[in-house]
């Protein structure tokens, strides 16, 4: 008998899960990690740019904030708090200011989403179909760039369905043409 399917390569990990319901914006920003990035959703854009680069006041239109390094995301959506989500317990990071994570026992999956147009000068991507858009990337290097990821997967029921509980934005890298 032979059987189909596809066989994940990838590691059983635990995700950490820190829930904020009534933090603002403003205390979002505070929870960020240093030297992160941050991808801003507003009615009009869609901002990325490292966090030390931007002012809350630019981002008071925003309706979604993600802001990610290698360690945890932040992330933000308007009328429903902030969550972190990270690999490790980072609590101590939070002070008095959370409660005990939700640990979510999962496979990462490692994922990497190409970015529209090609490196013209440092920190900007371009392509005729979309125009131009600022990246926190400070080299000048010819070429595409790709947001780095994580899936988390897990069984999701008694019937051995598997579902992406979380998706956690990493970073940003170098992609090479093919």
């Amino acid at each position: 008998m032979r059987t189909w399917g596809v066989r994940l390569v990838t590691e059983q990990s635990v995700l950490y899960r820190y829930r904020f319901r009534e933090a603002t914006l403003a205390e979002t920003l505070e929870l960020a990690p240093a030297g992160s990035r941050i991808l801003a959703y507003t009615p009009t854009a869609c901002v990325f740019a490292f966090r030390h680069e931007l002012s809350e006041d630019r981002l008071y239109s925003a309706y979604e904030v993600r802001l990610f390094d290698q360690t945890c995301e932040v992330r933000w959506v308007d009328a429903h708090g902030a969550v972190v989500l990270a690999d490790s317990d980072i609590s101590a990071k939070f002070g008095d200011w959370t409660t005990e994570p939700e640990q979510v026992k999962a496979w990462r999956l490692p994922r990497r989403y190409v970015l529209w147009g090609r490196m013209k000068e440092a920190g900007r991507l371009f392509d005729h179909q979309i125009g131009s858009m600022d990246v926190p990337w400070k080299k000048l290097e010819q070429g595409r760039l790709a947001l780095s990821a994580y899936e988390y997967l897990a069984v999701e029921d008694r019937f051995g369905n598997v579902v992406v509980v979380a998706e956690r934005l990493a970073g940003l890298e170098k992609v090479e043409e093919v």
